[in-house]
C-alpha cells in the first residue's frame, strides 16, 4: 500500500494535471474536432443552405431551426479560434497520400458562423455577429497551417466568406466595430505566400517518393513500367523534379508574370523530356497565387471600405491599392459604393460593393 502510495505522489510531481489539461488546451485542433464532431453530418437541406449561405434567407424556419441545432457547435468554434496553437496532427510520412479531412468540415463550420453572423446582424445583434465573424477567421488562419497550398486555398475561401458579410452588411455595425475590424484584419496580412506552400509540398514529395517507388503498384503509377532494375531512371525522375519545384519556387518570388511563364516552360518540358513525376506531382500554381493576389486588394479594400464609411475620402490614403500605392477607385451609387483596384482577378479587375451606413 505504501508503494503505491509513493508511486502515486511522484506521478503527480512528475504529470501535473494542471500541466497536462494547458497542454492539451493550447491546442486549438482537438477543440476544433469536437466542433466538427458537434456538426455531425449535415442533412441535404442543411448541406445546400451552407453551400449558398449568403443567400439564405436570415428569418426562414429552416435557417433559425440549423443556426439553433448546432449552437453547440459554434461554441466550440468559438473556444477553438480564441487559441493561438494549432497542430491538426498530419500524418506527413504519407507524403501525397496524406489524408487532410479537417478541411471539408472547416469549410461547413466557417460558412455556418457566417450565415450565423448575417442573422445576427438582421436582428441587430452585432456584438454577437463580430464575435462569430472573429471566430470564423481565427479558423481560417489555423486551416492555413501547415502552409500547403491546398490548406492555403480553403484558408483562402474562408477568409472570403468573412469579407463577404462585411461587404454585404457592415454598414449595421457602430463606428467602434468597423474600427475594431480593420485591426482584425491586418492579421490576415500578408496573405499566405505560395512560395511556402510550395517549398512545404517540395520537401514533402522528395521525402516520400524514394521510399513510395519501391511499391511496384505506385512505381507504375508514376514513372511507368521502369522495373527495379531502372534505378538510375528513378533517381534521375527526382533529380527532375527537385529541379522543375526550384524552377518554380524562384519564379513564384519574383512576379505572377514570371510565374506563368515559368510554368508553362516547366510543363511543357514535362511533356517533351519525359518527366512523369513533374508532369503527375506539380501542382498548377499561378491560379493560385493569381487568387492569393486577389484576396491582397480585398483584405486592403475592405479595410478601406470600413474606415471609409466613419472617415470618408480622407481615409482612403491609409489603406492604399496594393498596386500603385494610390487609393482605391470609388464609385457611389444610391445606397452603395464601389471600390476597385488595379489588381485582376480571371481577367477582371478587383472590385467590391459596400452598402453605405444611413446617417
Amino acid at each position: 500500500m505504501k508503494s503505491v502510495l509513493v508511486c502515486a505522489l511522484m506521478a503527480a510531481v512528475l504529470f501535473p494535471p494542471r500541466a497536462l489539461a494547458a497542454d492539451l488546451g493550447d491546442n486549438a485542433a482537438l477543440v476544433y474536432w469536437q466542433a466538427f464532431a458537434s456538426l455531425g453530418r449535415l442533412s441535404d437541406a442543411e448541406a445546400k443552405m451552407l453551400t449558398k449561405w449568403r443567400e439564405a434567407k436570415v428569418d426562414a424556419k429552416a435557417t433559425v431551426a440549423t443556426l439553433d441545432r448546432h449552437s453547440d457547435t459554434l461554441q466550440l468554434l468559438h473556444k477553438a479560434a480564441a487559441s493561438e496553437a494549432c497542430d491538426w496532427g498530419l500524418d506527413t510520412s504519407e507524403g501525397f497520400n496524406m489524408l487532410m479531412p479537417h478541411l471539408g468540415k472547416a469549410r461547413q463550420l466557417g460558412r455556418l458562423a457566417c450565415l450565423r453572423a448575417r442573422v445576427r446582424l438582421g436582428e441587430g445583434n452585432a456584438d454577437g455577429a463580430v464575435a462569430d465573424l472573429r471566430a470564423a477567421s481565427g479558423l481560417a488562419l489555423h486551416t492555413g497551417r501547415p502552409p500547403m497550398l491546398i490548406s492555403q486555398l480553403v484558408q483562402l475561401a474562408l477568409q472570403r466568406h468573412v469579407l463577404e458579410v462585411l461587404e454585404d452588411d457592415a454598414h449595421r455595425l457602430a463606428p467602434a466595430q468597423r474600427k475594431a475590424l480593420i485591426a482584425d484584419l491586418a492579421r490576415w496580412l500578408p496573405v499566405p505566400s505560395v512560395v511556402d506552400g510550395l517549398r512545404m509540398e517540395k520537401q514533402l514529395a522528395l521525402d516520400w517518393l524514394p521510399q513510395a517507388l519501391q511499391d511496384p503498384k505506385i512505381r507504375r503509377e508514376l514513372v511507368g513500367e521502369a522495373s527495379p532494375a531502372a534505378a538510375a531512371f528513378i533517381d534521375g525522375q527526382l533529380k527532375f523534379l527537385e529541379e522543375d519545384y526550384d524552377a518554380i519556387i524562384a519564379a513564384a518570388a519574383k512576379s505572377p508574370a514570371e510565374l506563368a511563364r515559368v510554368e508553362a516552360q516547366v510543363i511543357g518540358r514535362a511533356k517533351t523530356q519525359l518527366r512523369p513525376l513533374t508532369a503527375m506531382l506539380l501542382p498548377s500554381v499561378s491560379a493560385a497565387m493569381n487568387a492569393l493576389e486577389a484576396q491582397r486588394g480585398r483584405v486592403q479594400m475592405t479595410r478601406a471600405a470600413l474606415a471609409y464609411m466613419d472617415e470618408g475620402v480622407a481615409a482612403l490614403k491609409r489603406f492604399p491599392d496594393p498596386i500603385g500605392g494610390e487609393p482605391f477607385a470609388i464609385r457611389k451609387a444610391a445606397g452603395s459604393f464601389t471600390f476597385t483596384s488595379k489588381l485582376t482577378a480571371r481577367d477582371k479587375p478587383v472590385s467590391m460593393t459596400f452598402q453605405a451606413p444611413t446617417k
